[in-house]
Formats: structure tokens, sequence, C-alpha cells
């Protein structure tokens, strides 16, 4: 009798974590390795759009709308992010709770234009239930593009202060990637053309 109620137990225990497994999403970001095969075409990716999020864990979320406009033609080294002078005021924190009634306040289109979103996480698996909700509000919107990626140097070094509470010094960072160019002008007025959407 005792070995049919253990054998129970167990049997509970294992259906009940499977369980939780199903229940459980998240977004893996994708890195081909490109350095095995050729690359017949490939389209331009985008840092930052005029609307950026920053997922740093499973809970906590990021805004910042500043980015930089792209001439083509101008030489600049698109492997690499621009600088935007990010500061940790520069940041703005959204509870999950607030995000949905953010994103309808905040995200405008720009009439025939694509509006660019950025989507960016310190880690390749995304676990954060808000990155559900902003997709989940972009993909009925047609003028809408976005990209979902790493974040860059300057984003993590300006969110891990704004989390810990330190002081962002910019000059005293160890830039290990660098940036596109040395002076990048920040915008929030001049429209940026976003890439072709797969």
């Amino acid at each position: 009798m005792s070995n049919k109620f253990a054998l129970m137990i167990v049997i509970g225990f294992l259906l009940s974590c499977s369980n939780n497994n199903q229940d459980e999403e998240y977004f893996v970001i994708k890195n081909p390795d490109t350095s095995k095969t050729k690359v017949i075409l490939e389209l331009p990716r985008f840092f930052y759009g005029h609307h950026n999020f920053i997922l740093t864990n499973s809970s906590q979320l990021f805004y910042h709308n500043n980015y930089v406009f792209y001439m083509c033609g101008t030489g600049l080294d698109l492997t690499k992010p621009p600088y935007l002078h990010l500061t940790p005021d520069s940041l703005i924190e959204i509870k999950e709770v607030d995000l949905v009634d953010f994103l309808k306040d905040k995200i405008y289109l720009n009439g025939h234009l694509k509006t660019p979103i950025s989507i960016s996480s310190p880690t390749d698996t995304i676990r954060n239930k808000a990155l559900k909700i902003i997709v989940d509000f972009i993909k009925p919107h047609k003028a809408i593009v976005y990209t979902i990626r790493k974040w860059t140097e300057e984003e993590k070094y300006v969110t891990i202060c704004k989390i810990t509470n330190r002081k962002y010094d910019p000059k005293k960072m160890n830039w290990k990637i660098g940036f596109d160019q040395e002076e990048s002008f920040a915008s929030d007025s001049i429209i940026f053309f976003s890439p072709l959407e797969n």
C-alpha cells in the first residue's frame, strides 16, 4: 500500500513539472554562423529605432527613444552601433502592468514610412513576459518593423548604472566593440529609414 502511494506521489510530481515546462514561454535570439556559409544577400540590421526597449531579466523593462539618422553612402560602419550619448536618466522603467497603456500612448505611426522598434536583451534567451506584450502589440500594425537583438555596450553600462544607482561616466568605460563613429548625432526628430522586412 505504501509503495503505491509513493509511486502516485512521484508520478504527480513528474506531471506537475512537465506542465510547468509547457506553460513557460521564451524567445531565443538567433545569431547565425556566417563563417561556414556564403551569404548571398545580407539585409541591413538596425541597432536603434524610434522606440527602444531593454528587457534586463524576467520582469524588468526599460525604454528610451534615442536613435541616429543614417544616410546611404556616408561610409559608416553599420556592423557597430552608433554612440547615442545615453545616460541613466535617458532610461524610463516601465512596469509590466503599465506596458499596454504605455505602448498605446507612446507608439505612433509615421504615415507611409515604417516605424522601427528595437528590443534588446543581455541574454540570448528572453523569458521576460514584456516581450510577448510588445510583439502582440506590434503584429497588427503593418507600419511597424522591429528587431530583437543582444544589447549594445552602451545600453549595458547605462542600464547597469541605472539599476545599481551608480554614477555613469562614458569616458571611464572600457568599450571593447566601439562605435561606428566617434561623434553621432542623436535625434528624436529626424526620420530613421528602417531596413526591409524579412
